[in-house]
């Protein structure tokens, strides 16, 4: 319970910082959210945990006030990651990588399949902006044990 609220904190700051223009680069702003979350399924230990961050994560990034379907869609593809993400088979890095890009790809694919067709390489910055991001943040909590995060998944 203690770890779960360290995750929420992180949640609100990185939600937070997602309603920003902070880490937009060249027109392109990643999805800190997306990336976070998923960093944080084998984190978390079962699904009504995630559920928590998930909804946490939701509210943080609806403080307009005003109902977002694009936060709907974000969600539904963390649920869908969540679904997927033991059933990998690969290291726990490549697997976070591929869920990253999975994820992304299906938040445009669901939200606005337009959107790709006109701005595919808009969509392909912030995948590849993702996956830096995703890999920078496994360095950067795994310094020295980043062997347990590049290992086999359970």
């Amino acid at each position: 319970m203690k770890n779960l609220f360290w995750l929420i904190c992180l949640v609100v700051i990185v939600g937070l910082m997602q309603n920003t223009t902070l880490v937009n680069i060249a027109g392109v702003k990643p999805n800190l959210i997306l990336v976070l979350l998923l960093f944080f399924i084998p984190l978390t230990a079962n699904f009504y945990e995630y559920l928590v961050l998930l909804l946490v994560a939701g509210s943080v990034l609806n403080l307009g006030g005003s109902f977002n379907g694009n936060v709907v869609v974000l969600l539904v593809a963390l649920v869908f990651a969540y679904l997927i993400h033991r059933r990998l088979l690969w290291a726990k890095y490549f697997n976070n990588l591929i869920l990253i890009a999975l994820s992304t790809a299906l938040f445009y694919v669901l939200s606005s399949p337009s959107f790709i067709y006109e701005n595919w390489d808009i969509v392909l910055r912030e995948i590849i902006y993702n996956l830096i991001l995703g890999s920078v943040l496994i360095l950067l909590l795994f310094p020295s044990g980043h062997r347990q995060a590049l290992g086999r998944a359970a």
